[in-house]
């Protein structure tokens, strides 16, 4: 069969829905329409222009006359006469014809037409076919379907195209249309129906292919229906842009109709005795679509979806959907009905089952499509299996902050862009910046020219990162900003760096990174062009904002969900994207646009995830859970990326995070004990350059690391190496109370043993320099400082980890003449001693006023020259003095704490140390809290307050149960809190705790 290859690949592109149809005039003439040459020699008569003949007396208009003459018909009659004259021409009964008929046969993806009139809009009806109609630019963005009629030239119900200004105009007034052309040229098969070679329409359409082609675009087909064409005459269509199916090899007749008729069923022979498809086709489609994405390590299923769109989809299995799928109900021999399904498409599904033969036909496609399909994690073809959670693991070394290896990749000359762009990566994330800009410019130059614009556009994408985070550096290491961050002003970059860098990026636009890309590319790869706005997540953070709303409602309701709940996906699609950026190696991850959204992902799983937690662990709902995700150590590391101080106190006071099942525990000791071993050889005492803020970073990294692992790490080991590396990390910026109460969390939380030996050892570390008189005097007030909060958290740990007070007492003993320079913190290193230091200290040591008295009384460590009742009658004296002089000056004093709130503490240390009913009768009525806590009898019920329940401890309450008043008063108080909903998480954990002591015997 002659014109074999280019009926193939008609038959190869309509089996794969990517055929479009461009209708002429020609088809609408034999409805009986005018022609664009009638219309315009109607107009050339009516105002007396003069026109050349042919040899049949028709008019021969040049193409310059066919926009001239309308133009100039325009001009002398007015725009009402213009518009009357073409609306008239048009305006018949005409109805569709066969060949319109035809032309919907082939199923077309679009149809494109320079026609005025709606017959194809008619005949779609009649197919059953739902196109957007799009005749102007302001219908594109509404567009219902995403098949298109596409009025080029627009239609009567709207503007239309005709007269020279209107061409003239046409990128201006139909850009968008103008660009949805060249689009389907991009991406389509093209076929035109109804148009001459020499038409005027047809030159200016391959003028637009031409701006847009580049080798991976697919020729147009042309149906040629005038005298048979010469070889020379073909191949020169051939270099224009055309290939040509000559109706004159398939009919001699000279009806156009029947021209046309002849090439279509042609085709439609072909296309249904074929098989659709052979496997080199196939291969070759899957090779097409996915070869401009092989220099990426991850592709999401957004991307897979987005370039197979309506013919593959990736599920939440990250399982092949087949979407031209059909099927339809017949009866069987037997009579009974059963379902018949038939696909259009099975390219995948035979790719899957057959990959040798794949492999035999072209190993090199065969395995650029093999590492797609791998870096889009696919499992399998659609089954019925039940939902299996997918592991997404982020491959990347920053993302683990392997510095070594990423150090040693750096070390090595590479000579392969992907190779170079990954050192380009690596060399920002450890701060080389410079060396980091100049090879991904490089690379620019050779992607360009090697085509591939992948890398080529990711490497603009980072250009433009980097050149922000290089301003963001300079920002906060000069001028005051610098002094407040380093103490002084720092140099990183020289100042022909940055001159260089201003010249190449100062006017470097992110927004035109994607549309600057050859049309193929953009037309395939869609999903990427977000990347080059200034935040790429805006559209994701929009969703997950319209997801959190929706999370929340759903929780509310107590919805089950059968397959993945609201609450995964948003996890889900949140690891995608962040793997995705790891992954493919994009240096957004550090800024603050992608923190705020891993952030409030994380934050809305977790609060959500907790619940289900909870609910099993109450056994409500015959205990099946909506949440098919774990949280895990990559869950972890994202906490610790992008979460700080307040986001982590923000959760603890939302969610109790002991309680969340944690399977990688061996896991995440190991990602401690890497990470604290890579500080500490990564930074030594002197940093340069980008180092320092490759060092603040990590640091702030780490610091929030080890504030959420507490709560999951199993081994002590592991434990006390994160005690000890928080004690000895040299961070200015880490002061002592921060790093105690990160300490206190792993005491408290991960229970570790043996932890007052560091601590103690960390207390000695900082006397020893202070009685050597080692410390500048400027600085003594802070070790200080530092040494009265170590000496109290030492305390504190002594009640849950013994530790002998042998090595502190012996240097408080061989220092003792020396001891002046450490006098105003021997009140907190006097109970860690023993008996023979404590007498050393007593001439120094003195309890000046009971907010010092309680914490020794209550731990049992009072000096024996301390007198409690005297200070505590003191205190109270003074405090019903003030009370009666304000009371008689008419002053209501307010404080924060306030006064009631430190005489309740000190009731409740009167209460515990039971004082004599001598010293307590003597102060009735001082406050409420007072008579309810020393004096019951005589308080009144309806004064009991909350915050009271909440400050007091679990040996307050153990004391509370052996008086009945106060016990019944305390359950009768927290049965009616129970009933209003004002109380927070935290606080209806705490009163039900406080029942449950309460009620117990």
């Amino acid at each position: 069969m002659k014109n074999i290859d280019i009926l193939e690949d008609i038959k190869r592109y309509s089996g794969l829905g990517k055929l479009s149809v461009f209708v002429g005039a020609g088809i609408s003439r034999l409805s009986g329409f005018p022609s664009w040459r009638g219309l315009v020699q109607d107009m050339a008569d009516e105002i007396g222009y003069l026109y050349k003949k042919d040899y049949n007396e028709d008019a021969d208009f040049s193409p310059d006359e066919l926009l001239k003459i309308p133009q100039m018909y325009y001009l002398n009659k007015g725009e009402d006469i213009y518009r009357k004259k073409v609306d008239n021409s048009f305006k018949n009964n005409c109805t569709p014809n066969e060949i319109h008929d035809l032309i919907l046969s082939l199923h077309p993806n679009h149809m494109l037409t320079t026609n005025y009139d709606t017959l194809l809009e008619e005949t779609a009806i009649k197919f059953g076919r739902n196109f957007s109609v799009l005749n102007s630019n302001k219908v594109v963005a509404g567009a219902e379907t995403s098949n298109y009629i596409l009025k080029v030239h627009g239609d009567f119900s709207d503007e239309f195209v005709l007269k020279e200004q209107d061409y003239l105009d046409y990128e201006n007034k139909y850009l968008l249309i103008d660009n949805l052309v060249k689009t389907i040229f991009a991406t389509n098969l093209v076929l035109f129906v109804g148009y001459a070679l020499n038409d005027y329409n047809i030159k200016l359409i391959l003028n637009w292919v031409k701006n847009v082609q580049s080798d991976s675009f697919v020729m147009p087909i042309f149906i040629h229906t005038g005298e048979r064409l010469s070889d020379i005459e073909l191949s020169y269509q051939e270099g224009r842009g055309l290939r040509v199916l000559d109706c004159n090899d398939y009919t001699s007749d000279t009806d156009y109709l029947v021209k046309y008729r002849s090439v279509l069923q042609t085709i439609l022979t072909y296309n249904n005795d074929a098989d659709l498809a052979d496997r080199m086709h196939k291969l070759e489609y899957m090779y097409e679509k996915t070869v401009g994405l092989k220099n990426l390590d991850y592709i999401r299923r957004e991307d897979f979806n987005s370039l197979f769109r309506g013919e593959y989809e990736l599920n939440n299995q990250w399982k092949i959907i087949n979407k031209t799928k059909t099927h339809e109900t017949v009866f069987d021999e037997n009579n009974q009905l059963r379902t018949v399904y038939n696909v259009r498409l099975d390219f995948f599904e035979d790719f899957w089952e057959r990959e040798e033969e794949y492999k035999f036909i072209d190993e090199d496609r065969y395995i650029t499509v093999k590492k797609f399909l791998d870096k889009a994690e696919v499992k399998g073809i659609e089954s019925k299996d039940s939902f299996i959670w997918p592991d997404i693991n982020i491959e990347n070394p920053a993302f683990s902050s392997h510095h070594e290896y990423m150090r040693e990749f750096c070390n090595v000359e590479y000579f392969t862009t992907k190779d170079n762009y990954k050192k380009a990566y690596y060399l920002a994330h450890l701060g080389n910046y410079k060396e980091s800009y100049s090879l991904y410019t490089n690379i620019l130059k050779e992607t360009k020219e090697a085509g591939e614009w992948d890398i080529y556009y990711f490497s603009q994408i980072n250009r433009h990162y980097l050149f922000s985070i290089i301003k963001q550096r300079i920002y906060q290491s000069t001028g005051i900003k610098g002094v407040s961050n380093f103490g002084k002003e720092l140099k990183i970059f020289d100042d022909v760096f940055i001159e260089h860098l201003n010249y190449e990026m100062g006017n470097h636009q992110l927004k035109t990174q994607f549309s600057e890309l050859p049309y193929a590319f953009k037309a395939q790869y869609t999903t990427l062009s977000h990347f080059s706005k200034r935040n790429c997540f805006i559209d994701k953070y929009y969703e997950l904002t319209k997801e959190k709303y929706e999370v929340a409602k759903s929780l509310q309701k107590n919805t089950m969900y059968f397959g993945v709940s609201k609450f995964d996906k948003v996890k889900l699609t949140m690891l995608e994207t962040t793997k995705f950026i790891y992954d493919n190696m994009i240096l957004f991850a550090g800024f603050n646009e992608n923190k705020l959204y891993i952030k409030t992902a994380m934050i809305s799983w977790l609060e959500a995830y907790y619940k289900e937690v909870s609910k099993i662990n109450r056994e409500e709902f015959g205990i099946i859970s909506n949440s098919r995700s774990k949280f895990t150590l990559t869950d972890i590391i994202l906490i610790s990326k992008n979460f700080k101080k307040d986001d982590i106190n923000y959760l603890e006071n939302k969610i109790d995070l002991r309680i969340l099942p944690f399977d990688e525990s061996y896991e995440l000791e190991i990602y401690i004990m890497l990470q604290l071993e890579t500080y500490k050889s990564t930074f030594g005492e002197t940093l340069k350059g980008g180092e320092i803020f490759l060092w603040k970073s990590y640091s702030e990294e780490i610091k929030i690391l080890l504030s959420i692992a507490p709560y999951f790490v199993i081994s002590n080991e592991c434990k006390l190496d994160a005690v000890q590396f928080i004690i000895n990390i040299e961070d200015g910026y880490f002061d002592i109370s921060n790093r105690i109460r990160i300490i206190n969390k792993w005491i408290q939380t991960a229970k570790v043993e043996r932890s007052s030996l560091i601590i103690e050892e960390w207390l000695l570390k900082k006397i020893i320099p202070v009685l050597k008189n080692q410390i500048p005097s400027k600085a003594n007030d802070n070790a200080i400082s530092d040494i009265s909060m170590i000496a109290q958290f030492l305390l504190d740990i002594d009640k849950v980890d013994k530790f002998s007070k042998d090595a502190i007492s012996e240097l408080i003993i061989d220092n003792k003449d020396n001891l002046a320079c450490v006098e105003s913190c021997l009140k907190y290193i006097y109970p860690l001693v023993n008996d023979e230091a404590k007498q050393i200290i007593n001439p120094m040591y003195s309890v000046d006023n009971v907010f010092q008295l309680m914490p020794l009384g209550y731990s049992g460590n009072l000096p024996k020259t301390c007198d409690e009742f005297q200070l505590v009658e003191t205190y109270l004296e003074e405090q019903v003095k003030e009370k009666q002089d304000n009371k008689e000056r008419g002053i209501e004093k307010y404080s924060i704490p306030s006064t009631e709130d430190h005489i309740g503490k000190v009731a409740a240390y009167m209460y515990m140390r039971n004082f004599p009913s001598s010293i307590t009768e003597k102060y009735r009525g001082i406050c409420k809290e007072y008579d309810f806590l020393l004096c019951p009898s005589e308080f009144k019920v309806d004064t009991f307050e909350l915050k009271w329940l909440l400050n007091y401890s679990d040996n307050l309450y153990e004391k509370f149960k052996m008086c009945k008043i106060q016990k019944q008063i305390i359950i009768e108080f927290v049965e009616k809190a129970f009933k209003e909903n004002s109380l927070s998480q935290w606080q209806l954990k705490r009163l039900f705790n406080i029942y449950q002591m309460m009620i117990k015997s």
